[in-house]
């Protein structure tokens, strides 16, 4: 309801509509995923090093890029001020350092890994963003 709001109010294009709950969605999904699983007592783990468990595991390593492609890509495509990658690195950063806080006391584990790839992950949704609209500039039109 409230997206159909914004659309007769704001004269939002039906691209940004679909996109805003497509980023909704995906919010959900990341807080679903790594949300609490039980609480257990409180012994974290916390690895401080960086790129120690990165070479053992490389799976997490890309799943974690991965993950927050999306938050790069959608960031400057849904709000004007997202224009740069320091600012949509930095909101990749805080959304990572809050998932790690989560984490911690959830399942007792952080992983400083983590924080590097998500980041990288945000900042490499920001410049496929950047690619996707520099080729669109780029598309010839079709005829109305």
């Amino acid at each position: 309801m409230y997206f159909g709001y914004l659309m007769k109010t704001k004269k939002q294009t039906l691209i940004h509509f679909v996109a805003s709950i497509v980023f909704c969605y995906y919010l959900v999904g990341i807080f679903t995923m790594v949300g609490i699983h039980g609480f257990k007592t409180f012994s974290p783990r916390i690895v401080l090093v960086p790129f120690v468990d990165m070479i053992s595991g490389p799976v997490d390593t890309i799943l974690n890029v991965i993950l927050f492609i999306p938050l790069g890509f959608f960031l400057p495509l849904l709000y004007k001020k997202y224009n740069r990658v320091n600012r949509v690195a930095l909101t990749g950063v805080l959304l990572s350092i809050s998932i790690e806080i989560v984490q911690m006391f959830g399942m007792g584990s952080t992983d400083i890994n983590d924080l590097i790839t998500n980041t990288v992950g945000t900042c490499l949704g920001y410049y496929i963003y950047k690619v996707v609209f520099f080729m669109s500039c780029f598309m010839p039109r079709m005829p109305e």
